[in-house]
């Protein structure tokens, strides 16, 4: 809601700082007319600096007209369009040209290996999550010095173990694992524009275009 750039003002600079932007509201939100005073004002200073923002709803409320472009969406589809989205970059625009790897294997779980029971698999020491290393070409716990490249893709044999519910702890030897960036590709994979387009009314042509624009 609003009153988290109340208590959150680097958010509200971020947002302002911003060069795009994609807006999902619930109009509700703005009964409270000092919380939607600081909201449109983050934005309009925001806008001022060169950022562009689309926002996604069904009507056009009030926010809406003043973004750059609103997108009218069918109610409770949110996620088809979103998925679609990340389809878009991962698949028809080549996420290793458009996405920024350094980040996605320096500060992101997208290397941790996940086990084939869904958690991540850990050493069984310091229970902190595993990655694959490319050039060791063997299985290091995240932040150990001298990792020389985290792996984002493919199948590796590790052994460590997994913490589930409870503290459930299961041993794995030798299994199949794979980085968790593997898994969204494989998740993602048949969310394309196209199929989003039939359940959120939004042409497949646009949900294309919002995805390479942002």
């Amino acid at each position: 809601c609003l009153d988290y750039f109340e208590k959150h003002p680097k958010v509200a600079q971020i947002v302002m700082s911003s060069v795009y932007l994609n807006t999902w509201r619930r109009q509700e939100t703005f009964k409270n007319p000092v919380l939607f005073g600081t909201f449109m004002k983050v934005l309009a200073e925001g806008r001022a600096k060169g950022s562009r923002r689309i926002q996604v709803e069904p009507h056009l409320s009030v926010t809406g007209a003043t973004a750059n472009k609103w997108v009218p969406i069918k109610p409770e589809t949110d996620h088809a369009f979103l998925y679609a989205m990340i389809h878009t970059i991962l698949y028809e625009m080549d996420w290793h040209k458009v996405c920024d790897i350094d980040f996605l294997k320096n500060m992101t779980n997208s290397p941790y290996l996940v086990a084939p029971n869904g958690f991540f698999v850990r050493d069984k020491e310091t229970r902190k999550p595993l990655i694959w290393d490319l050039v060791d070409n063997k299985a290091r716990i995240f932040d150990a010095d001298g990792i020389k490249d985290f792996a984002l893709e493919g199948e590796y044999l590790v052994d460590g173990i997994t913490v589930g519910p409870d503290e459930e702890i299961q041993e794995i030897k030798g299994e199949k694992t794979k980085p968790s960036f593997q898994l969204l590709l494989e998740h993602m994979e048949s969310f394309n524009a196209d199929w989003a387009s039939g359940i959120c009314e939004i042409p497949a042509d646009t949900i294309r275009a919002i995805a390479a624009e942002f």
